[in-house]
């Protein structure tokens, strides 16, 4: 094993703040004893925390830079690392504390409040963070006023200045260096009460009225309008991958993340509609049922757009340009958001691409992977193959539909006409898929000549998105958002007296009525209005057909003959390997080897027609692994394929294959009411992109197999999805928990109330299964827990994704107060496990292990790092594990083992630096070892990790 030679003493030092020096130092030339600020500068030249400059002068006047004020703080910490105080070991180590850093030039004032408060782990904005200063006195202000503009927070910071902070932090011992755990965004702006008249304008903040469906006040004004709002770069954070494939396969998640013009963080509860448009027409959304061609609408959570964009299928280098648009909302604290333009390149590049798909005869109806083995069959059990016109895709007008063949003619835009047949393709109004029923209603009812966007999906079927743009003007009411035209003209299509045959046509509008903002549905129901009776209709037609479809499911009967398992098929894993072009194109011509290494067996399969698979037939590894493909140059005989290929070659490519685990046999039987609300928000699109969420929860109510069941999910409101048997709310009609209805905001209440009006049992124990990321308001826990109590519901919860400590102990509080259990996985790909503890919580009413810290999860980070003469460790424990006591890491060496206590920080953050200085010489082991302690000495969590060297 490598060695690392490192000296180290065996004594822990101890650490502690400067004191004061009783020593007077030498008369500073420039600063008098008379002056305010003089015993504070002697304080800061005797403790060194502030050098003079040449001549024994101090110069009070001169403007402090970021890397003197955070020199000066370093050498106040009692756990700053490094022995040196260079710029780069200052900057590396607060930029780990997320302090709000300029990473150049001179510090204002108003900055040196914002750090002060970060590190007490104050997350502030200016206004909020110079009355922190007032309160803990760490300021007067310039003329003892005590107000915003007193402070003088535009002003540049003074060494003389910054002298008296220091020595006011350090005499009151002021500051705990604790840090942010994220960015600094003014998250905690609420904990700070301003005074009347603050920042002098004769004013104070005022929260907007309830109906405005906002909670976020509106900040003060300084007195100066440019110090009022924030510029689009300083509101909008862009993540995600800008450099794409081009290859129409793989896609980018575009996270942007929005502050209202003021800088403040905009609600959760709160939404922002957005058309998104590709300049050179790319696809946008992951997958084939929530692709939109060129153009769609994002529904943002809160003040978080999430979006895919796919890569163009090109052998050039493209450089598109993705804008979105703010839609219906004239608020003005928007004003700097209502277009927003984001540079995307697309760059062909030659892959290795790795496929899988399986079959397991125990759930022979999951379909995952990402090869599609389920085509479209018939009555006869033969495939439907994609039917496509032969006019050009894009908007095309529709000339005459025949409902009997089920085609319609039509004009493309180059005046080409052709017959297209709709009875097995995708149908949209505004992108979102619509029956035929009510396809051909909106062709045959309409007024003005209809068109439809044309386009084949990512599985090559062809999409008609009928164009609505007309009805404007059937709707002259400019108080009425577009999405409420939408929804009151579908509703005049339905007849007045409703039948199965109009389900899936009800049930389209009233989804699309759900998605509606709250804003726009307060309208609608309006007394003053007129379109009050229409919502009314569509609501009695959904209780109407529910009715019907419960009447016509029950007279059904079930065949108990039907097999659960397929014994005479047997499972198989099979691995597609693929070499693809730049541009996206399979090199049909390559041939050579691939050494696949997979489940433990190490095989080489031959390439064909540009192709290599590996089949296996063996039981299958529920869960994660892992394949790795390597292909060797000397096994590939064509020299442009080394050439094109050569980066690709003799290198390790890996891929995750996942199969979904089974369900154990249930331990108990026990009738109950369950409802599952399940989070789907745009924030979900990052923690499950391929909504793996859905797919389980599904299984999950087939497993249970109880009466009664309701299915819901949540955004900005709350919609059912279905009600009843276990098998009525699984069938595929509709089919529920899709991934195109992930978008909008987060509200986790109007999530629950929607299942607590559909509960139909009295009589039965009630049960809710609630999976969110989390991000909701707070202020909502209480009520949701009060109406959970009052209906004798418990909440079982689970948080999914890495999240924070607010999102987790929301969470916890919400299970917590009803009784229930609450559960977090950071992989979605985990959720099995916890939905077989939650059937087991549930049917035989136990209190389950909810393993929420496991042994393997303890640390978020870890990390050893030598830079002589300093020896640095650094961990962050995750902030679900509230039972840590202490943190320490042990070294190995030949003459044993040396364990060194971290200091705590807050935030779940633990850090220590010994020096390297000579005592005695240790051969230590190159990997050491973190632990985290309980408070009785218990090992709760380990995580070995490698000494970074340098």
């Amino acid at each position: 094993m490598k060695k690392l030679f490192v000296i180290l003493i065996c004594a822990i030092l101890t650490f502690s703040s400067f004191s004061p020096i009783v020593t007077e130092a030498a008369q500073l030339n420039d600063v008098k004893t008379t002056d305010s600020k003089y015993k504070a500068i002697n304080w800061a030249v005797d403790n060194k925390i502030i050098p003079t400059v040449s001549g024994n002068k101090f110069s009070p006047n001169s403007y402090v830079t970021e890397y003197q004020l955070l020199r000066a703080i370093a050498k106040l910490d009692p756990n700053y690392y490094s022995s040196s105080y260079s710029e780069n070991d200052v900057y590396s180590f607060y930029s780990d504390l997320n302090l709000p850093l300029k990473w150049d030039g001179n510090v204002t004032r108003g900055q040196f409040a914002k750090i002060v408060a970060a590190l007490n782990g104050m997350d502030l904005s200016f206004v909020e963070a110079v009355q922190y200063l007032y309160m803990n006195e760490i300021t007067t202000g310039t003329s003892e006023k005590k107000t915003y503009n007193d402070y003088k927070p535009y002003n540049n910071l003074t060494r003389g200045d910054l002298a008296v902070f220091l020595y006011r932090i350090d005499s009151n011992n002021l500051l705990s260096y604790e840090g942010l755990q994220r960015s600094a965004a003014g998250r905690d702006d609420d904990k700070i009460t301003l005074p009347p008249n603050f920042t002098n304008t004769g004013t104070v903040t005022l929260k907007p009225p309830s109906n405005t469906g906002g909670t976020a006040t509106q900040p003060p004004s300084s007195g100066n309008s440019s110090t009022n709002t924030v510029t689009q770069s300083e509101a909008v954070t862009i993540k995600g991958d800008s450099v794409i494939t081009a290859n129409g396969y793989e896609s980018s998640l575009i996270t942007i993340e929005l502050k209202d013009k003021y800088g403040n963080e905009i609600p959760y509860e709160e939404t922002l509609t957005f058309k998104v448009t590709s300049k050179l027409n790319t696809d946008l959304g992951k997958s084939p049922t929530s692709q939109q061609t060129g153009s769609t609408f994002i529904v943002s959570d809160g003040g978080e757009v999430n979006f895919y964009v796919e890569g163009k299928r090109s052998t050039t280098t493209l450089s598109d340009t993705i804008t979105l648009e703010l839609q219906n909302n004239n608020n003005s604290k928007y004003d700097h958001i209502r277009k927003i333009e984001i540079p995307v390149t697309y760059e062909p590049r030659p892959e290795v691409r790795i496929e899988y798909e399986y079959y397991d005869p125990k759930q022979p109806d999951w379909d995952w992977g990402d090869v599609n083995k389920n085509p479209i069959i018939d009555d006869r059990g033969n495939p439907i193959l994609p039917v496509l016109p032969k006019f050009s895709q894009g908007l095309v007008n529709i000339i005459s539909i025949n409902t009997t063949t089920k085609t319609f003619t039509g004009r493309d835009i180059q005046q080409y006409v052709d017959s297209a047949q709709y009875n097995n393709a995708v149908l949209q109004i505004n992108g979102i898929n619509i029956p035929q029923w009510l396809f051909e209603q909106v062709i045959n009812n309409s007024y003005w000549s209809i068109s439809v966007y044309y386009y084949t999906n990512f599985e090559g079927w062809p999409v008609y998105n009928i164009n609505t743009s007309w009805l404007e003007d059937y709707y002259p009411d400019k108080d009425l958002s577009f999405n409420s035209k939408e929804v009151l003209y579908l509703i005049s299509l339905l007849p007045n007296n409703v039948t199965l045959t109009h389900y899936d046509s009800v049930k389209a509008i009233k989804s699309m009525y759900d998605f509606l903002l709250d804003t726009d549905k307060a309208y609608l129901l309006s007394p003053l209005r007129t379109y009050r009776e229409q919502i009314n209709k569509l609501l009695d037609d959904e209780r109407i057909v529910d009715q019907l479809k419960t009447e016509q499911d029950r007279a059904q009967p079930q065949n108990p003959n039907t097999p659960e398992v397929d014994t005479n098929r047997k499972p198989y894993t099979k691995i597609t390997i693929s070499m693809i072009e730049k541009g996206g194109f399979k090199a049909s011509s390559f041939s050579g080897d691939a050494v696949v290494e997979f489940n433990g067996i190490t095989k080489t399969v031959r390439f064909s027609n540009g192709t290599a698979t590996l089949e296996s037939d063996s039981n299958l590894n529920y869960g994660e692994s892992k394949v790795s493909v390597q292909i060797p140059s000397s096994s590939v005989p064509n020299s442009s394929h080394k050439t094109n290929f050569a980066n690709l070659l003799d290198t390790p490519i890996t891929k995750t294959v996942f199969t979904n685990p089974v369900f154990n046999d249930k331990r108990c039987e026990r009738d109950v009411e369950v409802g599952f609300v399940v989070d789907q928000s745009g924030s979900m699109l990052k923690v499950d992109p391929e909504n793996y969420v859905g797919a389980k929860t599904k299984q999950l109510i087939k497993h249970l197999n109880e009466e009664y069941n309701v299915a819901v999910r949540f955004n900005t409101s709350g919609t059912l999805e279905d009600k009843g048997n276990a098998p009525t709310v699984t069938d595929e009609n509709p089919p529920i928990y899709q991934d195109k209805t992930i978008q909008g905001g987060t509200n986790i209440a109007k999530g629950l109330e929607k299942t607590y009006s559909n509960f139909s049992s009295d009589n039965l124990p009630r049960y809710v299964l609630l999976l969110s990321d989390g991000k909701s308001s707070p202020s909502q826990i209480n009520q949701i827990i009060k109406d959970a109590k009052d209906k004798n519901v418990t909440i079982h919860t689970v948080l999914v994704g890495k999240q924070s400590k607010s999102s987790i102990a929301l969470m916890q509080q919400i299970s917590n107060g009803t009784g229930g259990q609450f559960f977090y996985i950071e992989d979605v790909l985990d959720l099995h496990g916890i939905y077989q503890k939650i059937i087991d919580a549930i049917l035989c009413g136990t209190t389950v292990s909810t393993d929420v810290c496991p042994i393997d999860n303890v640390f978020d980070e870890a990390e050893a790092r030598l830079r002589y003469p300093d020896f640095m460790m650094h961990a962050t424990t995750n902030p679900v594990c509230s039972n840590i006591d202490k943190v320490s890491v042990r070294f190995s060496s030949q003459h044993g083992q040396y364990q060194y206590d971290l200091i705590e920080r807050g935030q779940g953050v633990f850090r220590a630096n010994y020096p390297a200085e000579m005592h005695r010489t240790y051969y230590l082991n190159l990997d050491v070892e973190f632990l985290a302690f309980d408070k009785n000495g218990n090992i709760i969590g380990k995580k070995t990790v490698r000494v970074d060297q340098l």
